[in-house]
């Protein structure tokens, strides 16, 4: 987008955009976005990576698993279990 769209956008003209929403530009300039530490983003970023890490170990087993069913099966309705 060009500096012009935004100018345009900020304007009081009713052709604009920020006339035709909801959510005019005046009250969206207002509101505070709480932005987070360096500590606790890097803390979240240690948290992310442990739950990433266990989502792959249970994709792990899960794949374990559907490989060795059905040898568990057949042996089981061979009765050799």
């Amino acid at each position: 987008m060009t500096t012009t769209i935004f100018t345009d956008a900020s304007t009081d003209d009713p052709r604009s955009e920020g006339r035709n929403r909801t959510l005019g530009l005046r009250a969206l300039n207002g509101i505070q976005v709480p932005v987070p530490g360096f500590k606790l983003k890097c803390w979240f970023d240690g948290v992310y990576h442990s739950v990433e890490a266990g989502r792959q170990k249970q994709d792990d087993v899960l794949r374990e698993v559907d490989t060795m069913l059905p040898a568990v099966q057949e042996r089981a309705f061979c009765g050799s279990l």
